[in-house]
């Protein structure tokens, strides 16, 4: 059963699986699902629209599924936030629900959000992500899968972020972030390839010169964007072919290399 500080308030109609523990001062409204093994730090808000996966620790202060940051919702939408395993969420983390009936904001499994990051209504968060202290997401951000994001990057509303990129401490991101980019600068702009991040994900050398070569191709050999896209899909290499399809599904378009 769950461990329930006498201090914390649980609403009746909330659901709290075995092995949750509730510290002193936290608030679960009633209709939150909070799955086996999580912790619920001390102060935190657990709106009632959220799903808690197994595994989950919840640091103080954190809010997750307030009302989304946007001046024409109405309150009165059923809207939700589904988080899944092993997620951890440091202290004054928020997460916001999104904005259209019947949807969620997503956040997947293993993601590390450090202190005062922030998730806005209908962001998509992959798995095994990394939000250094203070990131902010605007509304329908998609980070995909082991993404880094250092201290204070903001991510304009309706970004997407590739597989494997990382973005550099105080970047501003007003467009798409191919997979397995290096982003600097103060308005963000590919400076290279993400090595560190590729060689821990067992990425070897032949791949990576592969992606080298195509950001070349990408970005520096002066190519129509429709060429360089036709070469980088028909490559042998599956890494160049993903980048390729993240590039084609572009809708704000790519960020600028340096």
């Amino acid at each position: 059963m769950a461990d329930i500080h006498p201090l914390a308030l649980v609403e009746p109609g909330a659901e709290l699986a075995p092995g949750v523990r509730v510290e002193p001062f936290a608030w679960i409204e009633a209709g939150a699902r909070i799955g086996p093994d999580c912790l619920i730090g001390a102060q935190a808000r657990i709106h009632g629209c959220v799903r808690l996966g197994a595994g989950n620790r919840v640091g103080q202060g954190v809010v997750l599924g307030d009302l989304p940051q946007d001046l024409d919702f109405d309150a009165a939408v059923q809207t939700g936030v589904e988080i899944g395993d092993a997620n951890r969420f440091r202290e004054y983390v928020t997460v916001h629900r999104a904005t259209r009936a019947g949807t969620v904001t997503r956040i997947g499994d293993r993601n590390f959000l450090m202190a005062y990051a922030h998730v806005a209504h209908d962001c998509h968060l992959g798995n095994g992500n990394i939000l250094v202290n203070a990131v902010a997401l605007a509304g329908h951000v998609h980070i995909a899968d082991q993404v880094n994001l250092a201290g204070h990057v903001s991510v304009h509303q309706f970004c997407r972020v590739g597989r494997l990129a990382m973005v550099s401490g105080l970047v501003g991101v007003a467009q798409d972030v191919p997979p397995f980019a290096l982003v600097g600068g103060h308005r963000g702009r590919v400076v290279g390839l993400n090595l560190v991040g590729l060689r821990r994900a067992g990425i070897g050398p032949a791949q990576r010169q592969a992606l080298k070569r195509a950001y070349r191709t990408l970005y520096r050999a002066g190519l129509p964007r429709t060429e360089a896209l036709a070469r980088l899909a028909a490559d042998g290499e599956p890494l160049v072919r993903e980048l390729a399809a993240f590039v084609a599904g572009s809708d704000r378009g790519i960020i600028g290399h340096v």
